[in-house]
Formats: structure tokens, C-alpha cells, sequence
């Protein structure tokens, strides 16, 4: 009996094998490289664009909310002192040191795994473009929120000025580069405050010590303020030089130089008879009683709340006088 065989086969021919079910393609997913770059410019675009698609937007909104959250801290709670500013920034840089960080581990373990397991279909990610289209948003429209606080007088919170004169020596030498912060309400007397005496845009700061605040009975008697009838205490800081004056009002003490002393309680041209201020005037003077230009003076004189922009804060250069701080609380 002749052996059955399909009509299709020959003999010595393979048997036909049934076919297999295709496994999923490996497809060409996001270069590590280009990830990087987004890492650099917004940290959680990377991840979108590598797939990781929550924790991307999770990363992303989380580090707006940091960027918001300093510019608040900046206004509102920064200006009050010195040690606020420390904590603040390193708040800051550390929240985004961490972000950064993670959105770093996250984005590289991505490539690692989709590089050892394929990318599979569907596989929700940004493209190039539209991660680099949202990176380039936000970090522009983070630079300039801070464009904005940090280029107009209105806004400004923090500022750094050079020191042009010696009108507040000792304390402030010529090129003495200081960090001044917005003032906080209310004012207090005996602290180093930056102002503008006209509401001409390019007029000139000044940096002076406020004085006597509105209300106040103010008068100058051999180079000594007299403020409500309470002279300043004068004590010497050097038995040598009997100009080196430590001065104290309102327990706010900052150091002083007299360059006559010997006519103290005379009239030396720079005394001013006593005088009420009115509601919305600060009157200033300068450390180096006799060589400042201030509010004893006509091309000053008294200053409304609106023209007075910053308090000093602290002197960054030379780093050899980084530590002398002026009438700060921490």
C-alpha cells in the first residue's frame, strides 16, 4: 500500500512548520544625549521625553512650585534678616540640587532599561520637539519672573551696591561692595538705609543711617543726633583717636567718625537747630559726620517711606570684611 502524503508535498521535502506569533518590535527610542541637554534646561522635561511619563510631570511641577515658593520667600520673609537669607538660599539650592538629582537617576535608568528590554508599543512619551518646545517655555518664563523681580526698583528684593564715597566711614569703606535687602515695616532707627532723593528714574542712590523716623523731634549738636531730646551715646572705640566714636540709638549701635571733635557743642556748620518731622518724612545722616551729604541739607533733606528702597545688610567684598554685619537680627 502506497504511503499517503499531502499532494503538496514532495518526497524529502521539510514539513511545513505552523507559523509563530510575532513578538513586539524593538523600536528606536530617545537618545540619552539629548535627554541630558533637556536635564540641563528643565529638570522633568528629560523624562517626559524618556518615557517616564508621571513622574516627568510630577518632577516638572514639583520644581515650579520651588521656583514660586523662593520668589515668595524672597518679598515677604528674606528682608527681615541676614540668616533668613542663608536659610532661604539654601533651601533653595538644595530643593533644586535634589530635583535635579533625581530627574538625573530617573532619566538614566530609564535608557538603561528600555536599552536591555526594547521600547515597547504604545510607548507615551514627548517627541525631541515638543520636550524641547516645553523646557524652553518654562526656563523662559522662570528667567523672566526673575528678570522681573530683579531689574526694576518696584520689585527688586535683593541688591548689591558699591560704595562711591566715604560719608559712612568707618563702618562702609570706598569700594565696599554691600548686599542690601527691601525694607520691612516698620522702619527702625539707627539702620543703614539706601534711598533716592529725587523721583528722577536716573537718579543716583544713597546710602545713609535713618536717623529720626515721622513725628520725631530731630537736632544736630556737634555732629550729635538729638532725637525726642535723647542725644545719641557717643563712647570711644580708640583712646588714640578721639574721632572713632561708637554711637548707639535705639539699641541699634554702628560706629562713627568725627573729624573735629574738639568742636563738639559748638556749631560747626553741620549742626541743625531742632525740628518736628512731618508724617511721611526719615531724616538720615552719614557715619563720616563731616564729610556726608544728608539730610541736613537742602539737596537731600528728609526722605518720604516711597523713595526708600533698601536696608543694608551685610558687606560680600573684600571677602576679609565679609563678616562685618550691620544691625542684623538672626
Amino acid at each position: 500500500m502506497p504511503d499517503l502524503h499531502s499532494p503538496s508535498q514532495e518526497v524529502g521535502e521539510a514539513p511545513i512548520e505552523a507559523p509563530q506569533p510575532p513578538g513586539l518590535p524593538r523600536r528606536r527610542g530617545p537618545a540619552l544625549w539629548f535627554s541630558l541637554l533637556l536635564l540641563l534646561l528643565q529638570p522633568g522635561s528629560n523624562l517626559l521625553y524618556s518615557g517616564r511619563w508621571h513622574l516627568g510631570w510630577g518632577l516638572t511641577a514639583v520644581y515650579g512650585a520651588l521656583q514660586v515658593g523662593s520668589l515668595v520667600a524672597i518679598i515677604t520673609w528674606v528682608p527681615q534678616s541676614a540668616g533668613r537669607l542663608a536659610v532661604a538660599v539654601g533651601f533653595v539650592l538644595g530643593g533644586q540640587a535634589l530635583l535635579v538629582l533625581i530627574a538625573l537617576i530617573a532619566g538614566v535608568a530609564a535608557h538603561l532599561a528600555y536599552r536591555k528590554r526594547g521600547y515597547p508599543r504604545p510607548f507615551r512619551r514627548l517627541s525631541a520637539g515638543w520636550a524641547t518646545a516645553l523646557a524652553l517655555l518654562l526656563s523662559t518664563a522662570q528667567g523672566l519672573v526673575v528678570l522681573r523681580f530683579t531689574l526694576n526698583d518696584t520689585w527688586m528684593t535683593i541688591h548689591t551696591f558699591t560704595i562711591p564715597s566715604g560719608s559712612m566711614m568707618p563702618g562702609y569703606q570706598v569700594g565696599d561692595v554691600i548686599v542690601a535687602a527691601r525694607p520691612t515695616a516698620p522702619f527702625v532707627r539707627g539702620q543703614a538705609m539706601v534711598f533716592k532723593p529725587s523721583a528722577a528714574p536716573n537718579a543716583p542712590y544713597y546710602i545713609k543711617r535713618l536717623i529720626a523716623l515721622p513725628g520725631d523731634r530731630i537736632a544736630v549738636q556737634g555732629q550729635r543726633a538729638i532725637v525726642n531730646g535723647q542725644p545719641e551715646t557717643w563712647q570711644s572705640r580708640d583712646a588714640h583717636d578721639p574721632g572713632a566714636i561708637r554711637a548707639c540709638l535705639d539699641q541699634q549701635c554702628y560706629d562713627l567718625q568725627i573729624d573735629r571733635p574738639g568742636l563738639s557743642g559748638s556749631n560747626t556748620g553741620a549742626d541743625m537747630p531742632e525740628r518736628v518731622l512731618g508724617p511721611d518724612e526719615h531724616f538720615f545722616l552719614g557715619d563720616h559726620r563731616d564729610q556726608s551729604l544728608d539730610s541736613r541739607y537742602r539737596q537731600i533733606g528728609s526722605q518720604p517711606a516711597r523713595r526708600i528702597y533698601y536696608r543694608a545688610m551685610l558687606i560680600a567684598w573684600p571677602l576679609n570684611r565679609l563678616t562685618r554685619l550691620d544691625t542684623l537680627a538672626f
